[in-house]
């Protein structure tokens, strides 16, 4: 019962379980579409990294807004390539700066209509451990607002085949 969802607190979200039998796998796309936003701010990395690949594909930017950056640390490339494309309107600097950057780096999941959504002053959260695992053609539909806000410490570790698939108007900003 998926409008269930509605009802969910912050603090249930916090306390559930998240060993090798994780409650987070089982959750679906239609079940995380109504979860009321400010509730996603008690949202652990233990769950999100046990996220299906479609568990966002219905959110909102309100509710993307309003994850608890903390759980960008445990997203997992296909979690957050699969999150729908409008929600990174709400995707907040400090979400940039908690993406997990290891082996499994969420980064490399992102897409470049995910990046064309993405609030252009957010992008100063971005450091160069996610951006050296962005796609080629990550940045290929980003405006030159966004580029001028990417934080310079991301140019740092942006590769040969993202930075030339850059969209080239943004090299205006």
């Amino acid at each position: 019962n998926a409008p269930a969802f509605k009802g969910m607190q912050k603090a249930q979200w916090s306390a559930l379980n998240t060993n090798e039998n994780s409650a987070c796998s089982g959750l679906s796309s239609l079940q995380m579409s109504y979860v009321n936003a400010t509730s996603l701010s008690g949202l652990n990395s233990g769950c999100s990294e046990d996220f299906k690949p479609s568990a966002l594909s219905h959110i909102t930017a309100t509710q993307f807004h309003e994850i608890n950056p903390q759980a960008f640390n445990g997203i997992m490339p296909a979690a957050l390539g699969g999150t729908n494309a409008p929600a990174f309107k709400g995707m907040q600097k400090a979400q940039w700066s908690a993406l997990n950057t290891n082996e499994n780096s969420a980064c490399s999941g992102l897409s470049s209509l995910q990046m064309s959504y993405v609030n252009a002053t957010s992008l100063s959260g971005l450091n160069s451990g996610c951006s050296e695992d962005f796609k080629p053609s990550a940045l290929s539909h980003i405006t030159a607002t966004q580029f001028h806000e990417i934080n310079p410490q991301a140019f740092n570790g942006i590769m040969p085949a993202a930075l030339g698939g850059t969209n080239a108007p943004a090299f205006k900003g």
